[in-house]
């Protein structure tokens, strides 16, 4: 109790008396070391006998890291007393473990022998692998001259120095510790891009596995080239992407490396490509903002919009249309091909998993084209309708107001007449096998497909007959119908919006007169229409008087026919009419 209160006389006088039990008095000295009390600790010293129990006070005074009595203890007062260098030698290993770096310095200056021995170099291990940079320093300045053994990982054109105190940069690397980072290259005696280990990498490597900055930092800052790969080809940068260390990659990036560094073995990765791959949005982000070119082509993959697209069931919906979102926000192709010709919608109908809605509508609403042929000959539309994908109705065109029905052609064939969309249009025809048959059907209006179309090449496609415009001359045609019709005739000036000029009644559907000659000669938009209802009027009367060429025009469902192509326009009937159903086909 008298020790453990620091109570030095009180423990003295019981000590001379010879008071103590057994190990008593060396059990009091401890107390009194654990409870600090130094000055009892020195007086009590001299009735310590035995070397054993003089050991067991060192090794306390190194692992509580007492400096002042350890100096006392290894001084010429207690030379009897002194311990051997191997026990010296294991003081020294307990001090670099625990960073006590005056304990080393005191072990050193008492005869701790160093660097004669591999096993004596642990210590120097000891020391980097727990942070200590002041414990390695005082390492180092003990001795200027380290005799070492070869390091077994790697053969450098290099001296047994630098090699082994390299193999500890990387050890400091994969530990993140800065500060001894510093300590080492600050030694003078290690290469800082020296390689090591099974892949023969650099110590910057180390850092990019465990997203350890500040270690990145200080190799950088100390000459590191974020340029070198390791024996599979594999820089830094990528590496880092790989583990998804988000704050190497940024620190690297600030530093230098270039974002479009690839693989240089094998795979030919580049590091957006890999970040897209794991579906990691920051990471997408980070490499975009310092310039990674979104529609970089890895030869079997694609671009990241494509790999990112096939790996969305790997991980969470959220996070891959986070990145797909940030490609197409950096004006990524939304229409890009891997190696099979299949762009990212071709991708997208290929799974199944909860979400692929999303997926669909975000390529959806930045431009993919559903009319896209893989390398196959076939587009998203014609895999979605032949397999009857269950998001078929996403590719539909947003601004159709054709009722889209998977289950039959006919109303996909009036939306792609009436737009143009000849590779469409070829694509439902095969699909739907008997060309003849969708040629006979007609919708609600009782319009074939081919009455809806302007084009001369699709009207062929779609089976129509012989019309005015391919064998009259076209001086003679409404121009609106030639600009419309042939191909070479620019189709730029969109459809206009109908109104009778009469009454003002929107002409959203059925039929009215068009004059091709008043207006400005149907070069704008402004002509002169009017509906059923007003054609005997005085303005219709002038017109036929003038010898104007006035012509028939039916809409129906926005989708425009008119007399010249369809003679039987007349024919056609109001959507409600009640001549013909909604949802009714015609086989005629």
């Amino acid at each position: 109790m008298a020790c453990f209160l620091g109570l030095s006389k009180i423990a003295v006088s019981i000590a001379e008396k010879a008071e103590f039990e057994n190990d008593g008095l060396l059990e009091g000295v401890k107390l009194a070391l654990t409870a600090d009390h130094i000055n009892t600790v020195k007086v009590l010293l001299p009735q310590v006998m035995t070397s054993g129990e003089w050991s067991i006070l060192i090794e306390l005074c190194c692992q509580q890291c007492h400096i002042g009595l350890l100096r006392h203890m290894l001084s010429d007062e207690f030379s009897d007393l002194m311990p051997g260098e191997d026990e010296l030698k294991e003081r020294l290993g307990d001090a670099a473990r625990n960073g006590f770096w005056p304990i080393v310095s005191c072990l050193v200056q008492a005869g701790a022998p160093l660097g004669h021995e591999k096993e004596d170099l642990k210590i120097l291990k000891l020391a980097v692998q727990n942070g200590y940079e002041g414990a390695l320093s005082e390492l180092f300045a003990a001795d200027a001259k380290w005799t070492l053994v070869e390091y077994p990982a790697a053969i450098h054109e290099t001296d047994g120095e630098e090699l082994y105190v390299t193999s500890l940069l990387h050890e400091a690397a994969e530990y993140g510790s800065a500060p001894v980072i510093k300590a080492l290259v600050h030694s003078g005696r290690t290469s800082i891009d020296i390689k090591c280990g099974e892949w023969n990498a650099s110590a910057l490597h180390s850092t990019a596995k465990a997203d350890y900055a500040e270690a990145a930092e200080a190799l950088l800052e100390a000459g590191a080239d974020t340029t070198t790969a390791d024996d599979l080809g594999t820089s830094v940068l990528l590496l880092a992407c790989i583990y998804s260390s988000e704050k190497v990659v940024r620190v690297l990036l600030s530093h230098g490396a270039d974002p479009e560094q690839e693989i240089r073995t094998g795979s030919k990765w580049k590091p957006l490509q890999i970040a897209a791959y794991t579906g990691n949005k920051n990471l997408v982000r980070l490499l975009l903002e310092y310039g990674a070119f979104p529609d970089a082509v890895h030869s079997r993959h694609g671009t990241p919009l494509n790999i990112a697209v096939d790996r969305v069931g790997s991980g969470t919906i959220d996070a891959y249309c986070q990145v797909l979102e940030l490609l197409l926000g950096f004006n990524a192709n939304p229409n890009t091909q891997n190696n099979h010709g299949s762009t990212p919608l071709h991708l997208a109908l290929k799974h199944d998993f909860p979400g692929m809605e999303r997926v669909i509508r975000i390529l959806k609403q930045h431009g993919a084209d559903v009319d896209k042929c893989d390398n196959k000959g076939n587009s998203p539309l014609f895999y979605a309708l032949q397999g009857q994908h269950q998001n078929i109705k996403l590719l539909w065109d947003h601004d159709s107001v054709v009722d889209f029905d998977a289950d039959h052609i006919l109303p996909l064939l009036m939306d792609a007449a009436g737009h143009g969309l000849k590779a469409r249009i070829e694509m439902l025809l095969r699909l739907g096998g008997d060309k003849e048959q969708h040629q006979h059907q007609r919708d609600k209006f009782g319009r074939h497909a081919h009455d809806v179309a302007f084009d001369a090449d699709i009207r062929h496609l779609l089976g129509a007959p012989d019309f005015i415009g391919e064998n009259n001359d076209q001086d003679g045609m409404c121009p609106f119908v030639k600009r419309y019709l042939y191909p070479k005739q620019d189709k730029s000036t969109p459809l206009p919006d109908w109104y009778c000029d009469d009454c003002g009644k929107s002409m959203g559907s059925g039929l009215f007169l068009h004059c091709c000659d008043c207006g400005a000669d149907c070069e704008e938009v402004q002509t002169f229409d009017v509906c059923q209802n007003c054609e005997p009027g005085d303005r219709v009367s002038s017109c036929r008087e003038r010898d104007h060429r006035l012509r028939w025009r039916f809409i129906g469902q926005s989708l425009l026919s008119i007399e010249e192509l369809s003679p039987n326009i007349a024919d056609f009937k109001e959507e409600d009419s009640g001549t013909v159903s909604d949802d009714s086909m015609i086989d005629v």
